[in-house]
């Protein structure tokens, strides 16, 4: 609202009253909601905006049909919407209490966004579910999607084994029906999940088989440059460093990740003043994007650096502060 204005206790109360007995104001919300996500993703985050607005008015009354009508928007397993800070909170609490039945595309959103929350034990028992439903319906492409949602809580728990087993089912079912996504996203999950275990030379192998035209998402740059960093091949990664700094201008979070990989590798290479440059700019990045896992790696980076600089009391407070 350009203005706002305080209303005295009884006109407020009139005034909500209205709203809270107005079927056509919850069916014009849900229409609105729904109109949205149709347009482009700027709309969908407008209608997350919208939608976390409603959500925290104490006095609206959000009923079972106008939260079918929101999960139509937030469930979509494809959507770019999962990165919206707002979105796994709204899911958590559209879903919460709800009796709306969850068919397996929206267990795996409901999944990814309890992951989100760093509700790791439910997440993983959200997607098994999916998983023994979609195999049930004979949906095996869903089936596959939500083992590789499941292969990233279990490589958050390092059971990396399990993991794999589940990539590599997931990757074996997508080339038989040549869902380009579906491969796209299981070779990088399997590239991340190599990165996690320090094996470049495994994240290179999966990282090659991605189509040439499938080869420029940020998430992409991040896994070849780490994966380049971790065989040694600093050349590579300067220059896939080169070509990302171009893309990440506006993107705080990516930019972050980047600066705290160069500062890395300065790092081993004994570039001390260089390498604190670098994480330092990082750890400003990560504190505006809040970011706080990333935040604390970057933090331990930082104190490494400034123990070699033999600046022993900084690197404590960074090292503490990770910690915390």
């Amino acid at each position: 609202w350009p203005q706002t204005y305080r209303l005295f206790t009884i006109a407020h109360n009139y005034i909500v009253n209205l709203y809270q007995q107005s079927s056509e104001c919850l069916s014009l919300i849900s229409e609105l909601v729904l109109a949205i996500p149709n347009q482009s993703v700027r709309y969908s985050q407008f209608a997350l905006d919208v939608m976390s607005h409603l959500s925290s008015l104490t006095w609206l009354n959000v009923d079972q049909t106008l939260k079918r009508h929101w999960l139509a928007v937030l469930v979509q397993t494809e959507s770019s919407l999962h990165n919206h800070p707002r979105w796994p909170v709204l899911v958590t609490n559209t879903l919460t209490n709800s009796l709306v039945e969850l068919d397996c595309e929206a267990q795996i959103s409901y999944g990814i966004a309890l992951r989100q929350l760093a509700q790791w034990k439910k997440a993983k028992q959200i997607f098994r579910d999916a998983i023994k439903r979609s195999g049930q319906v004979g949906d095996f492409r869903q089936q596959a999607r939500a083992r590789i949602e499941l292969s990233v809580v279990l490589r958050y728990y390092g059971q990396y084994e399990d993991a794999t087993a589940n990539l590599q089912q997931s990757t074996q079912i997508a080339f038989r029906y040549e869902d380009n996504a579906l491969v796209v996203l299981a070779l990088l999950e399997g590239a991340q999940l190599a990165v996690d275990q320090a094996n470049g030379k495994q994240a290179l192998d999966s990282l090659q088989k991605i189509p040439k035209n499938q080869q420029w998402s940020m998430r992409y740059l991040l896994l070849i440059s780490e994966a380049y960093f971790l065989t040694g091949n600093f050349a590579a990664f300067q220059e896939i460093v080169r070509q990302a700094s171009i893309k990440t201008q506006n993107d705080r979070l990516a930019r972050g990740r980047f600066n705290d990989l160069v500062g890395r590798m300065h790092l081993a290479l004994g570039n001390y003043n260089k390498a604190h440059h670098r994480l330092s700019v990082a750890v400003s990045c990560f504190d505006i994007a809040e970011d706080p896992f990333a935040l604390a790696r970057c933090l331990s980076n930082l104190g490494a650096t400034l123990l070699c600089q033999g600046k022993h009391k900084e690197a404590e407070n960074q090292l503490m502060r990770a910690h915390h």
